[in-house]
């Protein structure tokens, strides 16, 4: 749902980094995101996936507030308008799609599904980006691909629209985290982020706008409590692998489909498959690798010279 960098783009913690705090960090972002994910599904109850998508776009716009207040229109200097554009189209799809699953599909296997986000978007640098391509981050990539599989088991059981959509939401995410990675080059991360809010709530208001009603107190509350949420699981992430190495930052992450699984047991009756868990473990092990794997190899090679 919500918008994550990928962890083998985050800079090395120095050495002697603190451990604990970089996990105890990663605990915290996996549990306001699986709060999150939760106030999203109810919030699906009484509002459309598309009212809570652009809510959720007006709220971050208006949080950003304080930075035009104190560094006016600084932030907006950009000479990739095009780009910022792409990026914000892309990412109300991706949200309304994801929005759209979480009504349909068990938490547990939404967040499982999800996990593939990473994995699309090192297929999509590998094909686009022209990064060298090695045997060994093809096959994880097909480790954890087939762990989708095995999460969906086509042939065996109906394929659910609702799995389809996390798919697709994690396909675009994927696209996003490129985009990202471009603008990055030569926008700030502050730059980057005003201008996806900027023109995803417009964009996001027109999709909405024939089902779009005003919310109730309730509602607006639960809406502003996900904006919370998002900011708090965005700084901890940063924080944690500013801290702590990959290694040991990134099997905690994976307690978010526990934290998930807890609640949609207690909240929602649902028990998770045993094919989600299995299915999620391959994805998420596949992760771990490819980002370990690429740390280890940026840090024992030379940086390409530029110009």
């Amino acid at each position: 749902m919500a918008e994550e960098p990928s962890p083998a783009q985050t800079e090395a913690p120095p050495p002697g980094g603190n451990t604990v705090k970089g996990m105890l960090y990663i605990t915290v972002t996996s549990i306001s995101g699986s709060v999150l994910l939760t106030i999203t599904r109810f919030l699906t109850h009484t509002m459309h996936p598309f009212e809570i998508t652009f809510f959720r776009a007006l709220f971050s716009l208006l949080s950003f507030a304080p930075f035009f207040v104190r560094q006016g229109l600084k932030p907006l200097k950009s000479d990739n308008k095009k780009w910022h554009l792409l990026r914000g189209a892309i990412q109300v799809l991706q949200l309304s799609m994801g929005v759209t699953a979480v009504k349909m599909t068990a938490v547990s296997k939404f967040t499982a599904l999800r996990f593939t986000g990473p994995l699309f978007a090192t297929l999509l640098t590998l094909l686009f980006l022209g990064e060298k391509v090695r045997m060994r981050r093809i096959a994880a990539l097909l480790f954890g691909f087939l762990g989708a599989l095995v999460i969906l088991r086509p042939g065996v059981v109906p394929l659910e629209l609702g799995a389809l959509l996390t798919i697709g939401s994690a396909a675009a995410w994927a696209v996003i985290s490129i985009i990202v990675k471009i603008l990055t080059r030569t926008d700030s991360s502050i730059t980057i982020t005003i201008y996806s809010v900027i023109f995803m709530t417009p964009i996001a208001f027109i999709i909405a706008l024939p089902v779009l009603t005003m919310p109730t107190w309730q509602e607006l509350g639960l809406l502003i409590v996900i904006g919370l949420l998002n900011s708090i699981g965005h700084v901890c992430r940063a924080e944690a692998f500013k801290a702590a190495d990959l290694s040991a930052v990134l099997p905690v992450e994976f307690s978010r489909l526990i934290w998930i699984s807890l609640l949609g047991f207690f909240l929602f009756g649902e028990v998770p498959e045993i094919w989600t868990w299995l299915g999620g473990i391959m994805i998420f092990s596949a992760n771990l690798y490819i980002a370990i794997r690429e740390r280890k190899l940026k840090g024992t090679t030379k940086p390409p010279a530029m110009g």
